[in-house]
């Protein structure tokens, strides 16, 4: 079993040759966002989502969100 993937990529890349020089391992810093096909379970782990969910102010994509809309969602919500 794999627990570290970003670990098992990086020594697989090398142990293919890769100069590790030349390895980056980026971080995404974005958010996916849904909609649930029943307001009543947004407790529910892996509950049901029918569409993707609202943009953000600034990325202006459906069911995307860029790390600064995150925050500032985080701010607002807890």
């Amino acid at each position: 079993m794999i627990c570290n993937l970003q670990e098992y990529a990086i020594k697989y890349m090398i142990k293919q040759r890769a100069p590790p020089r030349k390895l980056v391992l980026g971080l995404p810093l974005y958010g996916r966002t849904f909609l649930l096909k029943n307001e009543d379970s947004t407790l529910v782990m892996g509950a049901p989502a029918g569409s993707k969910g609202f943009p953000g102010p600034y990325t202006k994509e459906d069911g995307f969100m860029g790390y600064n809309e995150v925050c500032a969602m985080k701010s607002v919500v807890c």
